[in-house]
């Protein structure tokens, strides 16, 4: 059987024990079913540590959605209109420009790409490398594998296992742009007083303020964010068509009907049975 809002509203009589009770009507079961929603959340919300947790928001969670600040700011009303809650974000900095003098291929393995002197590159940086005529394939994004001082492998993801192949044995000079791709930590005000540990491109950091994400050290091109939404469905419990299970996991409807309960309880000045809701809720977590 489905869980639609009418039998939401049906389980959710059965739960307050009061069948034939005149105290709300339809409006306002509907405003107390949104107000227990964003608790049951918010619950969630705090207490997410294992997966079970997780599971049962997971349609009000936005996993490596992309945005483009403006001034190293992103607006949430904006750019993030469904944004409720934060949960990781990674910052995209441009680095040096530098020039690889060649390009190699043996026909099997990787690309190899060599520069005439030793660069800041290391195993697992990201590059975008462009102009060698000789060799289309090498053109392109990839991650490095250092191999030698001034010899590097390209791969063509970020665990080094598919690598980069070509249709020719070698090419010529090509530019090459560094990317960094920082894992940013939140930062409160009270940390701004520190200096030394500032933000940089391998460790920005972003504050959520003025109904923004402000991104520290600035130049960030890109911000790819994780995070809660705000529920995308309510419970109407005038309407018996829509599956609620669709949206929600059924522990977690049993959940926004736990805090409707108590709520209620409290509304209608009834002690006893709050005392029996938060038992039953607290012993079904």
């Amino acid at each position: 059987m489905p869980t639609t809002g009418e039998e939401f509203d049906k389980l959710w009589y059965r739960r307050v024990d009061k069948p034939y009770n005149s105290y709300y009507g339809t409006v306002q079961r509907q405003r107390l079913y949104k107000q227990a929603l964003f608790y049951a959340l918010e619950a969630q919300y705090n207490g997410l540590i294992v997966q079970g947790q997780y599971d049962e928001i997971r349609s009000m969670v936005k996993v490596d959605h992309v945005v483009t600040p403006v001034s190293d700011t992103v607006v949430i009303n904006t750019a993030l209109p469904d944004y409720l809650h934060y949960l990781y974000s990674e910052a995209k900095y441009q680095g040096d420009t530098f020039q690889f003098s060649s390009f190699s291929y043996s026909g099997s393995g990787p690309i190899k790409a060599f520069t005439d002197k030793v660069q800041s590159l290391r195993t697992g940086d990201f590059v975008v490398i462009s102009g060698c005529a000789e060799m289309n394939e090498a053109n392109g994004s990839f991650y490095l594998k250092q191999i030698g001082r001034t010899a590097y492998a390209l791969y063509l993801n970020a665990d080094l296992t598919n690598p980069a192949t070509a249709t020719v044995f070698s090419g010529g000079e090509a530019t090459a742009i560094q990317y960094f791709f920082g894992k940013c930590m939140v930062q409160y005000s009270d940390q701004r007083i520190q200096v030394l540990d500032s933000p940089s491109r391998n460790n920005p950091r972003v504050m959520i303020a003025n109904n923004a994400i402000k991104i520290f050290p600035t130049g960030c091109l890109e911000l790819r964010i994780d995070y809660v939404t705000n529920p995308s469905v309510f419970i109407d419990p005038a309407n018996n068509t829509f599956d609620l299970e669709t949206v929600y996991p059924m522990k977690f409807l049993y959940q926004i009907i736990d805090k409707a309960a108590e709520i209620f309880d409290v509304e209608t000045k009834d002690p006893q049975s709050f005392q029996s809701d938060t038992i039953l809720e607290r012993d079904n977590p």
